[in-house]
């Protein structure tokens, strides 16, 4: 296979069979093979089938060292900079950055070129998540991270990543360690008053503008908000705005909401639902993203018809299929 960087072989430099030889092996033969099994199609005639069986070779050992050339000139490190930096929410930098950092040791590991991935190895990759019994949470959280990381080397650089190999691969369902359900409306309550109870006005608050308006928590992290209860914000590299009541906007200065570290937030709320539901006065576990799947249900179930869907589900997500599959995964 050809080195990279310094040492690439340029297909002017092969002047003789015995290089393609040299990094093919028995290709030759192997086509020989293919072409004798033909019958009918070919000639029966050895030298001509040897000449084209090297000729076969030859183009392939021509394609492959442009390929690697090509991948040569690609700057792996800057292109995970450059696809991580948009995103402005610092676990899902994370988490992308997790998942891109595994399968580069996956890689390695098995002498594989990461830029050269196809679907049968992705799947390779995620039998071997299987293998280190990971959650199915965590198989498809890296699978995701990994897809969207190839979607954009694919844009990038489309004349050498022609597909996102981790594209619609098969993965297990989620199997979540506590008992999954609809976030409920008595289950909402019940959080609130537990936060009211332990004097956590900030989260208190927070938790309600996110379960009322279906946003994301990273909402809070670029929002500016005036007196008449109007505010902006980018969640996710996109622009949103809204409006709250004088009431709302009263308690989400005083609360303190801007004062708390986003990244913690998620992980307190998860810790105090898994007491409530050990407890057993709550229906599951829940985080503050499930809010946002619980809002997202509340609003999709009473919709009739495509385009009455697809209308409210651009309040959510740019890609109406996305939203179909949070609706799909809500209702299983």
């Amino acid at each position: 296979m050809a080195k990279r960087k310094n040492e690439i072989i340029e297909v002017s430099q092969i002047e003789d069979n015995s290089m393609v030889s040299s990094y093919y092996g028995n290709f030759h033969e192997e086509t020989d093979k293919l072409y004798d099994s033909i019958s009918g199609i070919l000639p029966v005639n050895i030298d001509l089938q040897n000449q084209l069986s090297k000729r076969v070779a030859f183009d392939r050992l021509t394609d492959n060292v442009k390929l690697d050339n090509a991948i040569a000139k690609i700057d792996i490190e800057s292109e995970i900079k450059d696809f991580l930096m948009p995103y402005s929410s610092i676990q899902t930098r994370k988490m992308y950055f997790t998942a891109i950092c595994k399968y580069r040791k996956f890689c390695i590991d098995n002498g594989i070129e990461l830029l050269k991935t196809t679907t049968k190895i992705a799947d390779f990759y995620v039998a071997f998540l299987k293998d280190e019994k990971l959650s199915s949470r965590s198989i498809q959280a890296y699978i995701k991270g990994l897809s969207v990381f190839f979607q954009y080397l694919h844009l990038e650089h489309f004349d050498v990543i022609k597909i996102n190999p981790f594209h619609r691969r098969k993965l297990p369902n989620i199997q979540d360690r506590f008992e999954k359900d609809k976030v409920s409306g008595k289950d909402f309550k019940v959080l609130c008053d537990d936060l009211k109870r332990i004097n956590r006005p900030d989260l208190l608050y927070l938790v309600r503008f996110l379960y009322k308006y279906g946003k994301r928590i990273g909402i809070f992290r670029n929002m500016k908000i005036n007196e008449d209860g109007t505010w902006t914000s980018i969640s996710k590299g996109i622009k949103d705005k809204g409006k709250v009541s004088k009431l709302e906007y009263k308690q989400i200065i005083e609360s303190g909401v801007f004062n708390l570290t986003l990244e913690t937030v998620s992980s307190k709320i998860r810790r105090i639902t898994a007491r409530l539901y050990k407890a057993g006065k709550i229906s599951c576990q829940f985080s503050v993203h499930d809010l946002r799947r619980a809002r997202m249900y509340e609003d999709f179930k009473n919709e009739k018809g495509a385009i009455s869907f697809i209308k409210t589900s651009k309040r959510y997500h740019k890609n109406p299929n996305t939203s179909v599959q949070y609706f799909e995964s809500i209702m299983d």
